[in-house]
């Protein structure tokens, strides 16, 4: 894996949304600081297209807000976050929205299991908070 930078990248519009190396982790959207992020892990080489997120979350009446980009530790893939309004209302819609957007199924599936727990109120609070995490390198 490169530098820092080269893990970081940006985003344009339409399907020359696609990431381009270097360059600040922002998308042409506002950045808004409420609501809860979806985490995509995107297991593929080549970067989502930006057109194709803000096409499927129209779809699910949402409209992006913010999005980061951030290769993933392993250098094979991208860790998205996105905030979108309006927001998911429960930990189950925000695995569906992950899925949605083309995020890994078996991290879903996990996902998934402790979601429901988190919307049951079966899970202490502290780990009401870190049940949906991408996996990164401690550095």
């Amino acid at each position: 894996m490169g530098s820092r930078a080269d893990d970081l990248a940006t985003v344009g519009g339409g399907c020359r949304g696609r990431i381009r190396s270097g360059g600040s982790v922002v998308a042409n959207v506002p950045l808004v600081a409420l609501g809860v992020n979806v985490r995509v892990d995107w297991d593929q080489r080549a970067a989502p297209c930006l057109g194709v997120i803000v096409e499927r979350l129209q779809r699910a009446c949402r409209r992006l807000v913010w999005l980061s980009y951030r290769r993933s530790p392993s250098g094979r893939g991208w860790h998205l976050e996105a905030r979108v309004r309006p927001g998911p209302r429960s930990a189950v819609e925000v695995v569906a929205l992950q899925l949605l957007l083309g995020s890994d199924p078996k991290r879903e599936a996990h996902n998934l299991n402790r979601a429901r727990h988190v919307d049951a109120g079966d899970v202490p609070p502290f780990f009401r908070s870190r049940w949906n995490v991408l996996y990164q390198e401690v550095r």
